[in-house]
């Protein structure tokens, strides 16, 4: 056997095991791309769980004592005559509305929060509130 052909022998079985080792890393990254898919759509079944569960429990709380006036105020446009009913007419204008609760409202106003959490909590029943702002639901509900 001469040089050329052993030149040439040796270069094809380099050449075959290239391709054999690009073909098991091809291979091998369709294997993982397969895994991520599958984790993927796993994942986006969880987040519509989630949404599902989230939604569920942002139409059970409605409005509580803890709830502060200023999102009070934007959940339902109605909130602020149900307010005003009770004599609280300035609220959209009191600079600690983003932070004082309707409990802490009531009690500085000498109110009944009871019926305060009745009347806005009716709207809620009605199914007209808003989703919280900043809250998860707010972001997830806008994709959907």
């Amino acid at each position: 056997m001469h040089l050329p052909d052993r030149l040439h022998r040796r270069l094809s079985r380099q050449v075959e095991l290239a391709l054999l080792t690009r073909a098991a890393s091809l291979s091998s990254a369709r294997a993982r791309f397969a895994a991520l898919s599958a984790a993927i759509a796993a994942a986006e079944t969880n987040l519509a769980t989630l949404r599902d569960q989230l939604a569920a429990a942002h139409a059970h709380h409605g409005f509580t004592a803890d709830t502060p006036v200023g999102r009070a105020l934007t959940r339902h446009p109605a909130a602020a005559a149900i307010l005003t009913r009770h004599g609280l007419a300035t609220c959209q204008d009191c600079p600690v509305r983003h932070t004082e609760t309707l409990a802490e409202l009531a009690r500085g106003h000498d109110l009944d929060l009871a019926a305060i959490l009745a009347e806005l909590n009716a709207l809620g029943e009605a199914g007209v509130l808003e989703p919280e702002p900043g809250r998860p639901l707010a972001r997830l509900s806008s994709s959907q």
